[in-house]
């Protein structure tokens, strides 16, 4: 079964906070929950151990450095990225840290950066501290060579356009999965009413998405409309809304057959026929 594979380099203030969320993550990496509570109550009493790991996570390991840990877990392809956990870290000592995430399922590698409880440049985090490179690479392939647009390995570097909280990408996300659930529930509401109502589902896709097509064939008609009365200052205004009015009739009819060949051409021809 496929799985994002996470690679977390975690780098504290000092070497007693190190310490400390090892011998945590140590105990949660093996499940070992009631030692790994008894510490996680010794880091911070109001602390619950939900904000520091998701019992869903497999394969897990945390092995120590000097100066920094490495912390990996693998999680299902639908589940989220681990913002609670470094949240939380960045709360309790946590200085700098990088995300490497392996997606299985393509096949494909992108990785993160953050300082001071935010997701920042790779640029700028290795800027700051160059020192760590060869910490996060060490066969130095995920960074690209001077003069090269990409590392070895192909990672993809995710940069934000500004620096951005943690708390701010993990409500993004969560923001960005409440939306795709509404969308799913709405479409097999959809789908359910169609279904009462004697009309195939598959006709009543179709009839959305034409509708679709129509409106933005009129909100095409309109817009031409407008720029071109402004663009002629009026001059010959009732011909040009004559003309809009005309558009506004044949550019939504072509959009929606538009939209009906297309499906029609997917192979959805028979059932909205």
């Amino acid at each position: 079964m496929s799985s994002n594979v996470h690679h977390l380099y975690l780098f504290f203030d000092t070497p007693l906070q190190l310490r400390r969320v090892q011998l945590i993550c140590q105990y949660l990496a093996r499940q070992s929950w009631e030692q790994a509570e008894r510490w996680i109550h010794e880091l911070d009493p109001a602390l619950d151990r939900s904000a520091l790991w998701d019992d869903d996570w497999a394969n897990a390991s945390a092995l120590g450095h000097p100066q920094h840990l490495e912390l990996g877990f693998d999680t299902r392809t639908t589940a989220g990225m681990p913002w609670r956990l470094l949240e939380t870290l960045f709360q309790h000592g946590l200085q700098a840290a990088v995300l490497h995430v392996f997606y299985d399922q393509v096949g494909e590698s992108e990785r993160y950066h953050f300082d001071a409880g935010q997701w920042i440049s790779h640029h700028a985090w290795l800027s700051r501290y160059p020192e760590r490179q060869v910490l996060v690479d060490t066969d130095g392939e995920v960074y690209p060579q001077p003069g090269q647009e990409e590392g070895a390995d192909g990672t993809a570097l995710t940069n934000p356009a500004q620096p951005m909280t943690i708390t701010r990408l993990r409500e993004r996300d969560q923001e960005r999965d409440r939306l795709a659930q509404e969308s799913v529930q709405a479409l097999l509401d959809t789908m359910a009413s169609l279904r009462k109502s004697g009309v195939s589902p598959v006709q009543g896709i179709v009839g959305l998405f034409m509708l679709r097509a129509g409106f933005r064939g009129l909100c095409e008609a309109v817009a031409f409309t407008v720029i071109a009365a402004l663009a002629f200052r009026g001059k010959g205004l009732w011909l040009w809304l004559a003309l809009g009015l005309v558009l506004a009739v044949v550019l939504p009819l072509y959009r929606m057959a538009g939209a009906r060949r297309e499906f029609a051409g997917q192979g959805g021809g028979d059932a909205a026929s």
